[in-house]
């Protein structure tokens, strides 16, 4: 006869049987969590706008300056990019790779001074045509060498004048123009 099981008695049940299925239960809620939070992150990571700095802006090519045209004596002209901040001082040409003869950039200062500039990370060979406030120009430098990434600082070229402005056109382009000091220019800014 099988015995009567008392009221009140709880019964126990085999000591494996819950146990496994409220583990695994446990790790698949921690599992979903864990792949919901990185999927959230992610989310947030890839709406977030993505941030660039002015460097690389310049190095492709996407630095966008207001230009101006510079009209020498006998009348020819140059579309130039005006560098008018302190870092667009800063950026000038670096890194480009090709100057059309006729284009240049004009670094455009508060007032007239003595200006250095250095060519790091300048690709091209440049003239630089060094202007007064009365739009004269005070001094040429012709044919300032490139630079390289790898170039020491020690080894790049530095020149200087006495200026307001600064035109910086493509190596050869100031002979072959005829500017030289005294020559007069105009240009709006």
């Amino acid at each position: 006869m099988a015995k009567k099981q008392r009221s009140g008695a709880k019964s126990h049940p085999h000591p494996t049987s819950g146990s496994k299925t409220k583990k695994t239960a446990g790790w698949r809620r921690i599992f979903f969590l864990s792949v919901a939070v990185v999927g959230l992150l992610l989310a947030v990571a890839f709406s977030l706008p993505q941030t660039q700095t002015w460097l690389d802006d310049v190095r492709y090519g996407e630095q966008k300056l207001p230009t101006t045209t510079v009209t020498l004596p006998d009348g020819k002209k140059l579309k130039v990019e005006l560098a008018r901040t302190p870092q667009e001082h800063e950026i000038g040409l670096m890194f480009r790779k090709a100057l059309a003869p006729d284009r240049g950039m004009l670094f455009v200062y508060d007032k007239e001074g003595l200006h250095t500039f250095w060519m790091k990370n300048t690709l091209i060979d440049l003239d630089m045509v060094f202007i007064g406030a009365d739009k004269r120009v005070t001094s040429v430098e012709a044919n300032v060498s490139h630079t390289t990434a790898a170039t020491p600082d020690t080894q790049i070229p530095r020149r200087s004048g006495r200026a307001q402005y600064i035109l910086e056109i493509s190596a050869g382009r100031a002979q072959a123009l005829g500017i030289k000091p005294g020559t007069p220019v105009s240009f709006s800014l």
